[in-house]
């Protein structure tokens, strides 16, 4: 709690900082019962913060200025917490209670696709996705099918902790398709390659359970689509396809270039051949002039001796 909490006020110009520590393979949880403090926007006046870890420096879980209730948890043993008051306005101040919860990770549900339209909506109660504060969804259709998985809504005011995950396959080692929170949504359509699917959804708080929401639309459908997703190795399938495109362009390359010249060849040696007759025939017919020739000289001759 903070410092005079049940006295009328807290005083100003403080600030207390809390180091919340679980035992080995054990999460904190902390319970906000009460905050009446000075509100300003962004609870830049008076405020309580939460923090996972031991230190400032961790990772933002919450913030909190205004009288409302909520349960937080850390991401492991640590929970860093500090109040902190301005020079004015104060108010009763903050009342939290915390405990601790053994880590156990909770089985993905397993959904099966056909050609009906199914939903996978985000809840606002905390118990659906257990202790660890984290929902996982398996969708598995036929063999000869893929998952097609239609955004229907998806309102995430922040990206502090809460986030969805989407890869393609059944299981959190298969490869990623994105990663979606607050301006960062999923592609309106995400077809699977194979036959599976795997859906995470992560938040931090209550408040994040209220504040962002959720809902994914999936059936069955034939393997024929492409698949329209976000691959963060798309660089190194477009460098392969047009490595391949390369290795096809030069071969045919190469084959037109040993066309050609065979054709050259051929071309070359028929005009060869061909010179080659006509020089032989002009050869032929000379002696056969010079026969001729002295057979009509002959005649001439015995007709003048005549």
């Amino acid at each position: 709690m903070s410092p005079g909490y049940s006295e009328t006020h807290y005083p100003n110009s403080t600030v207390c900082i809390w180091v919340i520590t679980a035992p080995q393979h054990w999460k904190v949880k902390l319970m906000i019962n009460s905050v009446d403090l000075e509100y300003c926007a962004m609870c830049s006046c008076d405020y309580v913060e939460l923090r996972d870890g031991a230190k400032a420096s961790g990772p933002l879980i919450s913030r909190y200025c205004e009288a409302k209730a909520s349960t937080v948890y850390s991401e492991g043993r640590h929970m860093w917490v500090k109040f902190e008051s301005d020079r004015e306005n104060e108010g009763r101040g903050f009342l939290a209670n915390y405990t601790f919860i053994k880590l156990r990770k909770k089985k993905p549900v397993i959904l099966k696709a056909n050609r009906t339209s199914q939903f996978i909506t985000s809840s606002k109660n905390p118990t659906v996705c257990g202790s660890d504060r984290q929902c996982t969804w398996v969708i598995t259709a036929p063999e000869g099918f893929q998952v097609q998985l239609t955004t229907e809504s998806f309102v995430f005011l922040s990206c502090l902790g809460s986030f969805i995950e989407i890869k393609d396959g059944p299981t959190c080692s298969s490869p990623m398709i994105g990663k979606f929170c607050g301006n960062e949504k999923p592609p309106l359509e995400i077809c699977s390659l194979g036959n599976s699917l795997w859906i995470s959804f992560k938040y931090n708080s209550t408040r994040d359970l209220e504040m962002n929401r959720f809902e994914l639309m999936y059936r069955a459908t034939r393997a024929n689509i492409t698949p329209q997703r976000k691959f963060y190795d798309e660089q190194a399938i477009n460098s392969d396809h047009w490595r391949s495109m390369a290795v096809g362009i030069a071969c045919t390359s190469f084959f037109l270039f040993v066309i050609l010249v065979a054709c050259f060849l051929k071309i070359a040696s028929n005009r060869r051949f061909a010179g080659l007759e006509q020089t032989t025939s002009q050869t032929e017919l000379n002696p056969t002039d010079s026969i001729v020739e002295s057979t009509f000289s002959n005649d001439i001759n015995e007709s003048l001796l005549e």
